[in-house]
């Protein structure tokens, strides 16, 4: 992920459910960390805790359940876009 300033972000991913799940992650992560630094002084992860979050966080299980999740109430809402006939 790259915050450009002024612009946005853009976020790459080695699939389109990797993408989504970096794009949604990083965003509540950014929300967490703003109300952590209204409560004082924060400090980042070490470079060994960020390999490990990530390492966990991008296995096929957790990515594929989100991935169900938000899929779930996108179908939900109606928000899905239709499935084109079969070929």
């Amino acid at each position: 992920m790259v915050l450009m300033r002024r612009h946005g972000a853009t976020v790459v991913g080695a699939s389109l459910q990797e993408t989504v799940f970096r794009t949604i992650f990083s965003h509540r992560n950014a929300e967490l960390q703003l109300r952590a630094a209204a409560l004082g002084t924060i400090a980042p992860l070490t470079r060994g805790e960020a390999e490990l979050a990530e390492a966990n966080s991008l296995r096929p299980r957790p990515m594929g359940r989100a991935w169900e999740y938000w899929t779930t109430r996108l179908a939900k809402a109606g928000e899905l876009p239709p499935n084109p006939p079969p070929a």
